[in-house]
């Protein structure tokens, strides 16, 4: 895992250190590339700090408060230019990286998206890399960092965060029941009843809705990089059930950070 979220800060950097432009659009986002890069390079800072027990400036991982202290960060964090910015984020990578040697891997770190062990929580810094790495990757038309290997590593994270952002306003009365199906052999169930959810780390064979698809198409949808209906469109996706039609409202049922 250590070495990934390294290899993964240095993809980004290779790709955005030759940049000139910042006005660069990352699809789906109201920021640019250099905006993404800065955010990179404080939330890197920002996971060592927390780790260390400092003050985490989210209070929690709702989307407008986590969008509202994105914007106050980057306001307070002038810089943008390219080469800088990739210096600092592999220099803060490393730190963070540092920092978690020595820890033992039941220990409990307080983050917004709950409480997380030191496993989840390297999870979630390889997932947030190859979150805003595949929208840069994305935006320059590049090979995407995100590759099939990088799957198993993230998916602890994945779990937590669903539970974390489910909408139980969205939900409301509805009920159904999933079973994804991803390639090398991983497949995990998504129950929702009544407004409550439950993850399964086994394939249920009676659900209302199975959905394969490879691993890097279900990233790009449940990280909201794409738009489900471009993989969908593209037959990226197959769908199957005695009701179907509730794979397209899986998506919104979880907000997106």
């Amino acid at each position: 895992m250590h070495d990934e979220i390294l290899k993964t800060a240095e993809k980004i950097q290779k790709l955005t250190s030759p940049l000139s432009t910042k006005n660069i659009p990352i699809k789906r986002s109201s920021w640019t590339i250099d905006t993404a890069l800065a955010h990179l390079v404080i939330s890197q800072k920002l996971s060592k700090d927390i780790l260390q027990g400092d003050k985490n400036p989210y209070k929690n991982a709702d989307p407008e408060i986590v969008a509202a202290t994105n914007s106050q960060l980057l306001n307070e964090f002038k810089v943008r230019n390219y080469k800088l910015l990739g210096t600092m984020f592999i220099a803060n990578t490393k730190d963070f990286l540092q920092a978690t040697k020595g820890i033992q891997d039941d220990y409990v770190i307080q983050t917004h998206y709950g409480k997380m062990s030191l496993l989840t929580c390297l999870s979630y810094n390889l997932c947030h890399l190859l979150i805003h790495g595949s929208q840069i990757s994305l935006a320059l038309k590049k090979q995407l960092v995100f590759k099939e290997k990088h799957f198993p590593m993230i998916l602890p994270f994945l779990k937590q965060a669903m539970l974390v952002t489910f909408d139980k306003k969205a939900a409301k009365s509805f009920s159904g029941s999933y079973t994804i199906h991803l390639q090398n052999s991983i497949e995990f169930s998504i129950v929702i009843k009544k407004g409550k959810l439950e993850i399964k780390n086994f394939p249920m064979d009676r659900v209302d809705c199975h959905i394969a698809t490879d691993s890097i198409s279900y990233f790009l949808i449940s990280t909201d990089v794409l738009n489900q209906w471009q993989l969908l469109l593209r037959g990226k996706v197959r769908i199957w059930g005695s009701k179907p039609w509730i794979a397209l409202r899986l998506r919104m049922l979880f907000k997106s950070p």
